[in-house]
């Protein structure tokens, strides 16, 4: 799950995991959504913002320059939340290391590619797998299944 999106190309990572797959066994994977998608203006915004810093600068760090940039961004992050959990319905309540985590998923990778349910979909009757369905759809991604 969220391996895919990646690498260079996630269809040719799809073939070479779904060779894995025994018979009768079950792939499942994880991709983002396009951008397109995203309803919230302000979502897609702050996802192209954050696509051009992960593509022009985090990712051309060294790991270790990137851990120090990631842990830079806590203390804002957490004093954001602190300010805006009191007027929100839903209360996040992820750790420093779980944020810390998140930041290096979102802006380490040199690739980051969002594809279509159907696209996904389309991958794996390629690869010969049937009861191919979107198992669940999240506000940034989803997830997908298919059966050998």
């Amino acid at each position: 799950a969220g391996v895919l999106v990646a690498l260079p190309s996630p269809r040719a990572g799809f073939g070479a995991l779904s060779k894995c797959v025994k018979s009768k066994g079950r792939c499942f994977i994880w991709l983002y959504h396009p951008m397109e998608r995203h309803c919230n203006t302000g979502d897609c915004t702050r996802e192209v913002l954050y696509d051009w810093i992960r593509r022009r600068i985090t990712s051309r760090l060294p790991i270790r320059l990137q851990e120090i940039f990631y842990l830079c961004l806590l203390p804002p992050y957490f004093l954001k939340r602190a300010i805006m959990n009191p007027f929100r319905n839903v209360k996040e309540s992820r750790t420093w290391r779980e944020k810390m985590q998140g930041f290096i998923d979102h802006f380490s990778p040199v690739f980051m590619h969002r594809n279509t349910e159907d696209e996904a979909k389309e991958w794996f009757k390629e690869e010969g797998f049937e009861e191919v369905a979107v198992a669940y759809k999240e506000h940034y991604g989803f997830g997908i299944r298919g059966d050998r």
